[in-house]
């Protein structure tokens, strides 16, 4: 699980990198037998990513100083 979501992630900052927009969706399971159907599938999924052109960028989240929640031992 843990290397799918290495993979998910370095999938997102690639397309990041191309000017692409990501949706990393995990919550797949009320529609997962047609996700099946339509690949042809019959594996398990556990997430899935929308991939596509912004048409907007929002304003980046506030974040925390790093010292903040950050203690150096």
């Amino acid at each position: 699980m843990q290397s799918i979501g290495a993979a998910i992630q370095t999938l997102l900052l690639a397309a990041q990198d191309f000017k692409l927009g990501t949706l990393w969706i995990c919550d797949i399971f009320h529609c997962d037998k047609e996700i099946y159907s339509w690949l042809n599938i019959k594996d398990e999924l556990v997430a899935a990513v929308a991939i596509g052109y912004p048409n907007e960028s929002p304003y980046p989240r506030p974040r925390k100083l790093l010292d903040k929640v950050v203690k150096w031992i």
